[in-house]
């Protein structure tokens, strides 16, 4: 499943968000997922809006430049990474992984899981 996917299943109908115990916390996650048509645009805008209203203080910052999902999109999420604001959250096709990979696109989420 995509990250598309994962904050789309988390926002589907009928499932009542967690409730939250000990501190609220807040966080922006910026998402690259270009639109491929107005429908697409209309379909993200909601699940994303969708989204913080079910997890009170988490923002997403959707960035949604038409640029595609080819080089385009490749090329911006490498300069973002070398520039050092990397996407949280954004489409990758799997002939880009070797590449991004490469690049140090990826981390390691061990170091989430075991506090460090």
């Amino acid at each position: 499943m995509g990250a598309a996917g994962v904050i789309g299943a988390a926002c589907a109908p009928g499932g009542a968000p967690a409730p939250q115990t000990g501190p609220r916390r807040s966080a922006t996650l910026h998402v690259i997922y270009p639109p491929t048509s107005d429908a697409d645009l209309q379909i993200f805008t909601q699940i994303f809006k969708r989204y913080e209203e079910q997890h009170q203080g988490i923002t997403i910052n959707y960035d949604n430049a038409a640029i595609g999902h080819g080089d385009k999109l490749s090329e911006k999420l490498v300069t973002l990474m070398r520039g050092g604001t990397p996407p949280d959250v954004s489409i990758i096709r799997p002939s880009w992984a070797t590449s991004l990979l490469s690049k140090g696109f990826f981390q390691s989420r061990q170091k989430w899981h075991h506090g460090g």
